[in-house]
């Protein structure tokens, strides 16, 4: 906390310091894919001096103990020091394949999906939840879990299950007939994609610059 309330005097002191050094940013893969990577030429063509590290798990880290400078996520409850601005808007999809709907038919009410198999995210906190729009939830007995969206959307492309992931990650799948999305009119909830950082480090000129830049090209 000392050296980086330190490194923040010393970036006010110094008006025309230019923006530098290693920025460490966490977020999924295919969120970087969608949406950071499209915008990083010009982003770095404005700071060619600043150095890039981008961390691709899914996890929510803690900022105050670790080397993460900032973090594209959907949510961190209890975490009242971060600064957090909504970036973009995703939206949840179900979907399975063609040759699992062949098999164990297509939902045509969510109450059908207890008879499926479904596969979860090992960090959803329940696991067990689909939400859909006007508050409403399902709740259902989990047949498949990972920890990586990837083997998720993998395992729902062989036949395996039914996924509940956001659009940005079966866009592809779907539009190549790898996927087919269900239930689309009962309304699967929106989810608001977040820009974490530390208050006391948008000081830093790096996190400022970058944080500016993002939230300025949504």
């Amino acid at each position: 906390a000392i050296e980086a309330l330190t490194e923040a005097e010393n970036a006010l002191n110094e008006r025309q310091q230019k923006v530098t050094g290693k920025l460490t940013v966490l977020c999924t893969r295919y969120f970087a894919y969608q949406n950071i990577l499209p915008k990083l030429p010009e982003f770095l063509a404005l700071y060619p001096q600043l150095n890039l590290s981008f961390d691709l798990t899914e996890r929510m880290p803690d900022l105050a103990t670790e080397d993460i400078d900032i973090i594209f996520g959907v949510s961190m409850p209890g975490k009242q020091d971060y600064i957090c601005r909504g970036i973009t808007t995703t939206q949840y999809m179900l979907c399975a394949s063609p040759a699992y709907l062949e098999q164990f038919g297509t939902p045509t009410h969510p109450d059908d999906l207890h008879k499926h198999r479904y596969i979860t995210h090992a960090m959803r906190e329940p696991d067990d939840v689909i939400h859909f729009n006007k508050q409403r939830t399902l709740k259902i007995k989990p047949y498949l879990t990972f920890n990586d969206s990837a083997a998720m959307l993998n395992a729902a492309k062989e036949g395996l299950g039914v996924v509940y992931l956001h659009d940005y990650v079966v866009q592809d799948a779907l539009m190549k007939g790898e996927l087919v999305a269900m239930l689309p009119e009962d309304g699967l909830a929106n989810q608001i994609v977040y820009l974490y950082w530390q208050r006391e480090r948008y000081l830093l000129p790096k996190i400022r610059a970058f944080v500016d830049y993002f939230l300025d090209n949504q």
